[in-house]
């Protein structure tokens, strides 16, 4: 009997792509292709038509993530939404603006330092040092993650 090689049994479409991402060495070109190129900066920059008066200006506020950990699922479907809709109306020439932000402060925070250190050993001015370090730390990473992920932010 004649071996038949699977492959030419079943019909594939033909693609220019890669058949693998890749993503562990593609994703810092693709980074720096956003960066050089402004990408995210472009969708904010859009000349908005001054005779579109109509079109209403609007300012989302955004409810800030908690500064104490790495983005999760719902913080990045929350951003995800929120960015898509401001991208959207930028596109068709609306003023819409997002300001973003950080929860800097509360008991999420407060639990993070627990994890490392005890409440009954720390002054209060120690505890404040230590949480406006660690929220200081995770926004920067957080706004890095945002970025991973293509979120925009003006």
């Amino acid at each position: 009997m004649k071996s038949v090689k699977l492959k030419n049994t079943i019909f594939l479409p033909e693609t220019k792509f890669k058949m693998r991402g890749n993503l562990n060495l593609n994703e810092n070109k693709s980074l720096y292709l956003i960066s050089k190129n402004k990408i995210l900066n472009f969708i904010t920059k859009l000349p908005l038509d001054k005779s579109l008066h109509v079109l209403k200006s609007f300012t989302i506020h955004d409810g800030p993530p908690f500064a104490n950990g790495n983005i999760h699922f719902g913080t990045a479907l929350n951003k995800t939404h929120k960015d898509l809709y401001i991208k959207y109306s930028r596109l068709i020439f609306k003023n819409s603006y997002i300001i973003p932000g950080w929860d800097c402060h509360g008991l999420p925070i407060e639990n993070k330092i627990t994890l490392n250190y005890s409440f009954q050993k720390l002054s209060k001015l120690k505890l404040r040092l230590l949480c406006k370090k660690i929220s200081n730390l995770y926004s920067v990473i957080q706004k890095d993650q945002f970025k991973r992920l293509g979120i925009s932010c003006n």
